[in-house]
């Protein structure tokens, strides 16, 4: 159990140590595009098939209130469109726009090149490796598929 423990401890710290790393390249990815760190997140998400505000607030782990004000400013540059949904008219479904989807290609372009020399440090079969343990965490959170 020692053990274990001392492994987690250690697990723990090159996390966060990453996670900061990983938002510092965020941040430099998104600085010059003119959108936040969590709007990028948003665009993401919709883009990885979220289309119902909960479950975005929910992955993203922020209120309907931050949501709100996240998907207006995504909305007003004409990033995302919400239209109600056809099974429930009480629930709204947000999708890409045309422009979203190429602002998001954009991004995601801008994401590899300030994460570049990171994950160059990694041979391909190590970044598939990595992958397949990343997601297996992130959906032993219960938010992501």
């Amino acid at each position: 159990m020692k053990e274990t423990e001392s492994l987690y401890d250690e697990l723990s710290a090159v996390a966060l140590d990453l996670a900061h790393h990983l938002r510092r390249d965020a941040q430099k990815a998104t600085e010059n595009l003119g959108v936040t760190p969590m709007q990028a997140y948003g665009m993401m998400l919709l883009a990885d098939g979220y289309t119902q505000p909960s479950g975005l607030a929910e992955a993203m782990g922020t209120s309907p209130p931050v949501l709100s004000q996240i998907l207006a400013g995504l909305e007003e540059r004409g990033w995302i469109s919400r239209h109600p949904d056809p099974e429930d008219r009480r629930r709204v479904r947000l999708e890409l726009t045309e422009s979203g989807k190429a602002f998001h290609a954009q991004m995601q372009s801008q994401w590899r090149a300030a994460s570049a020399p990171r994950y160059q440090k990694l041979s391909p079969p190590e970044v598939q490796t990595l992958i397949r343990l990343l997601r297996k965490m992130v959906q032993a959170s219960g938010v992501r598929p």
